[in-house]
């Protein structure tokens, strides 16, 4: 049963890193078409040209920092912000789950101990959250579960029904 098990978790990761490529590939994709032009290294340029409008150098480094506030050095959430913005709500709790699972070290295993969650990083609980909230127009997010939880009485000290 537990090589059965090991081979379900092993397939489940194959399928998540599978499903990231493609998303990857596709945001390099739509990245370039809504670039519309090259765009040089060269900081010299005043504008940039794109599909008919005209952006600013400012608002295009801003856009490119946002973008980078996404990455990091555990996980690349930029594939998130597209599920979240497409309204895919399933495959985003999904992928929400994984990255919890893969900054936490814990992708093998493919659950939380109490420490791991205790000890999860604050900078990408606050990415995560911040997604959520933004396009689900506040209905979603570790926030407003942490609202509900505390409005029903529950505080940080759980204790386990015996």
């Amino acid at each position: 049963m537990a090589d059965k098990q090991h081979q379900h978790y092993q397939d489940l990761i194959a399928r998540y890193n599978y499903i990231i490529r493609e998303l990857n590939h596709k945001l390099r994709q739509r990245e370039f078409r809504q670039r519309g032009a090259i765009v040089s290294n060269n900081l010299e340029y005043k504008v940039i040209h794109t599909n008919n409008s005209v952006r600013s150098k400012e608002e295009v480094i801003r856009q490119t920092s946002q973008d980078n506030t996404l990455i990091t050095d555990k996980f690349d959430y930029r594939i998130l912000e597209i599920l979240l913005k497409e309204s895919c709500w399933q495959e985003a709790d999904e992928l929400t789950t994984y990255a919890m699972l893969k900054v936490s070290n814990r992708d093998y295993e493919r659950y939380f101990c109490l420490i791991d969650i205790a000890n999860f990083p604050r900078e990408h609980l606050l990415i995560i959250d911040k997604l959520w909230l933004e396009y689900s127009r506040n209905l979603f997010g570790f926030s407003v579960q942490k609202k509900i939880y505390q409005n029903l009485g529950g505080t940080q000290d759980y204790q386990y029904e015996t």
